[in-house]
């Protein structure tokens, strides 16, 4: 069996998609099949030319972790040192025995999407892509026409598909229009890697009779229904109902407004900023229950975080939860879009915490089994890889 060198490409050294990729690679990396893995992020963070040490922390050191177009400097500066090192890094994929490119997210660059893709194609490398949102502007908004027919367009030119979902392979097939493409369902991997940064004996002790429960919503975002968070907590509010609404995590462009809603809210405080890993274990702790009524999306990433620290979580209805979320096992499935449904799910777990500790100690041993370890995804991803290569014979 031949050794495979893989790229794997995403957009920037922090947040979701780099601890996932991170992962990967390091689990891909662990493989005898496997030469090289390198992780390469397309920009950097704008006001940083290398990768926070804590984001390094989470990337094996036989990972080699590549920045295309590194930060500091004006946009021009930022620019020409990405196609700069982009030609390099072009022009040396076959030198160093490139097997094939593993994209994970479009960086919503339009022109720089597309070329992105023509020029490994030009290079004859087969490519890989897994979808956690078929275009950049499912992140933000709602796509128009246009750029799901770009989304499109750019799924036809990959050569194999992963999805975490097996409900989003027909969506995926639809998308490419085309039977011959290999598409996978592969799970998304646990997140039991931040646990690490805990501190011995912090898991959430019994609150005292005074103190409030505490729900969590991570992330600024409307596609993950923070507007239906608000309300369920604004009906909560209104019925005086005992419970502490919070509210962190980055804030997506775009949806600056809605910290005027959470601020209208006494039972709800936020912190709009981005939680560094070394934290993640504080912010989760200190809640009961996570509330995830998500609009949309395809990925479970969020789940995960949870459940990695005994954590129920209050979901909504949508298709990347049901594999991963069990109504009355390890959280809560509520109607997408419903925020009174939102609310008296809020209110039986927080009456109930031996329900909450139950649900939470559930999902943690749900994703603590092999089917969600690194070692089981890297191995069904290297199958896909195989059948990539092969189609392209």
């Amino acid at each position: 069996m031949s050794t495979l060198n893989i790229h794997m490409l995403y957009d920037l050294p922090v947040g979701a998609y780099h601890h996932y990729c991170a992962l990967l690679c390091n689990a891909l990396a662990a493989r005898e099949e496997v030469g090289q893995v390198a992780l390469t992020a397309v920009f950097s963070e704008r006001r940083r030319v290398d990768v926070d040490p804590e984001e390094m922390d989470l990337v094996d050191p036989k990972v080699a972790m590549v920045i295309l177009g590194p930060g500091g400097g004006s946009k021009f500066s930022r620019y020409y040192r990405f196609f700069s090192n982009f030609v390099r890094h072009w022009l040396a994929l076959k030198n160093d025995g490139c097997t094939l490119v593993h994209l994970h997210t479009a960086t919503g660059l339009n022109a720089l999407d597309l070329g992105l893709l023509l020029a490994y194609k030009l290079k004859g490398i087969p490519i890989v892509r897994t979808i956690h949102e078929l275009t950049a502007a499912e992140r933000l908004a709602h796509p128009s026409g246009y750029e799901l027919w770009f989304g499109r367009l750019l799924l036809r030119l990959t050569d194999a598909v992963i999805v975490h979902d097996p409900r989003n392979i027909p969506l995926v097939r639809a998308a490419l229009g085309r039977d011959g493409t290999p598409v996978a369902a592969i799970p998304h991997g646990n997140y039991l890697v931040f646990r690490k940064y805990m501190p011995h004996g912090s898991q959430q002790e019994a609150r005292a009779a005074n103190e409030k429960p505490v729900v969590l919503f991570l992330g600024v975002k409307r596609h993950k229904g923070i507007e239906v968070f608000l309300e369920a907590m604004r009906q909560l509010q209104a019925e005086q109902f005992p419970v502490q609404g919070i509210v962190t995590g980055r804030i997506n462009p775009g949806d600056e407004d809605l910290l005027a809603q959470i601020e209208q809210l006494a039972n709800v405080k936020q912190d709009a900023s981005y939680v560094p890993n070394h934290d993640m274990w504080r912010i989760y702790t200190q809640a009961d229950v996570v509330a995830m009524p998500y609009l949309k999306g395809t990925t479970s990433g969020a789940v995960h975080l949870a459940y990695a620290f005994e954590r129920p979580v209050i979901a909504s209805d949508i298709d990347c939860f049901k594999g991963i979320v069990s109504d009355g096992e390890t959280g809560l499935i509520v109607a997408q879009g419903d925020a009174a449904a939102l609310a008296a799910a809020i209110k039986r777990l927080c009456e109930d915490q031996n329900l909450c500790r139950r649900l939470g100690r559930a999902g943690f041993e749900r994703v603590s089994s092999g089917e969600y370890s690194w070692e089981a995804i890297a191995q069904d991803t290297l199958k896909l890889y195989r059948q990539a290569l092969a189609s392209e014979v």
